[in-house]
């Protein structure tokens, strides 16, 4: 399903040190008149009772939680690959690549579980930390308790054995030269959205409202006001 001016927004780290930030955000959400976020959770932190409460709350409010990793940060840099997507996206927190020859599905294995051990209902979707997936493949996809999975490409239907591509917008800018590359990368994907006639993917993450793109969140979802969820590119 695709539509003119339709966003898909998510709110990437939801953790216990990050949540009045996403409570802003929310607001900001919610000022705007979307009502549709999915909140992308870190399950291996240091959850205390009001933490999961909280996102008790905001579930039974209508918001969607999605996996994201367990812990999302790296122990090591392995190899040349994850060296430069750490130097030009991740940093540190593309979770994935640190496994080396280890099964990821194990990863996320565990944090589908988190959720149901914790009273959730296991999400629908799992965003690997930066969108790295790693060497996983469709098959081990297919047997993990998700059914929709986001790269930097788009979302991948294991359900469905279909990947929708989907631009991306991002505002993660705490120097120059990321302001500029994300600035025109967004204008660009902004543009593909509206020519190819298909849904914004917005990623906020918690710290953005403090960035040197805050001014532009607001206008690119002014841009595109109708709110999606992700299982609505798939008709579940």
């Amino acid at each position: 399903m695709a539509a003119t001016s339709a966003s898909i927004i998510s709110i990437h780290d939801v953790m216990p040190s990050t949540l009045e930030d996403v409570q802003q955000l929310l607001h900001l959400a919610d000022n705007l008149g979307i009502q549709k976020v999915t909140l992308l959770v870190v399950p291996g932190l240091e959850w205390v009772s009001a933490d999961i409460e909280r996102l008790r709350r905001w579930e039974d409010q209508g918001y969607r939680l999605a996996g994201h990793g367990w812990l999302h940060r790296c122990h090591r840099i392995r190899g040349i690959n994850h060296r430069l997507h750490s130097w030009l996206i991740s940093r540190d927190v593309a979770e994935h690549l640190d496994w080396g020859n280890r099964p990821v599905s194990a990863l996320m294995q565990r944090c589908a579980e988190w959720f149901d051990d914790h009273g959730f209902e296991v999400p629908a979707l799992y965003v690997p930390p930066a969108w790295a997936m790693g060497e996983v493949g469709q098959e081990e996809l297919a047997r993990l308790p998700f059914c929709l999975y986001e790269t930097l490409a788009g979302v991948y239907s294991a359900k469905a054995d279909s990947t929708r591509l989907l631009p991306l917008v991002g505002f993660e800018a705490d120097n120059f030269s990321r302001q500029v590359a994300l600035k025109m990368a967004n204008q660009t994907n902004c543009w593909l959205a509206t020519l190819a006639n298909r849904p914004l993917r917005v990623a906020l993450h918690p710290h953005d409202l403090r960035l040197r793109l805050h001014r532009d969140i607001t206008r690119i979802i002014a841009r595109f006001p109708r709110g999606m969820n992700y299982d609505d590119l798939f008709g579940y």
